[in-house]
């Protein structure tokens, strides 16, 4: 509702709960970005991939759809990466979030049924989130041209 520090120290409270929430990490840096907390935000992007490259990351309920949140931590840590001259690092991780969304792009039609009724279960918003996929896609590829 506009307080974004009391949102923050939700957040901050859900991944104590359960760290392994891809998407509680995924708010808080996006949430601690837009508060301007540029550090607490590379700190959640980090934990977000941390967590996506350990044991809550390789092993899924249903391996067949592809978890996205990392995505977003992959190309925000590129970006850092870039700004801070570092340009193969941030090619990796450009890269790595490309994979992501390229490997989500090619969930099969039955799993993609799957997602879709999952979403109407919880109300998540499929529609919304693939919108956001297609604009970060858009994003890391214009940043992967300038670093060629």
């Amino acid at each position: 509702q506009g307080d974004l520090d009391k949102a923050i120290a939700a957040l901050k409270k859900s991944v104590e709960v359960e760290p392994g929430s891809l998407q509680a990490w995924r708010r808080l840096a996006e949430t601690c970005e837009k508060a301007g907390k540029a550090e607490e935000a590379l700190a959640a992007w980090q934990e977000l991939v941390k967590q996506e490259e350990g044991p809550v990351g390789t092993v899924r309920a249903i391996p067949e759809i592809t978890e996205t949140h990392a995505a977003f931590a992959y190309a925000a840590l590129g970006t850092k990466s870039q700004k801070d001259g570092n340009a193969a690092e941030a090619n990796v991780l450009y890269g790595k979030a490309v994979g992501i969304i390229e490997a989500y792009s090619q969930t099969s039609p039955l799993y993609q049924q799957t997602e879709v009724a999952m979403a109407a279960a919880t109300g998540a918003d499929v529609a919304g989130r693939r919108q956001e996929l297609i604009q970060l896609y858009g994003r890391v590829m214009d940043a992967l041209s300038v670093l060629s």
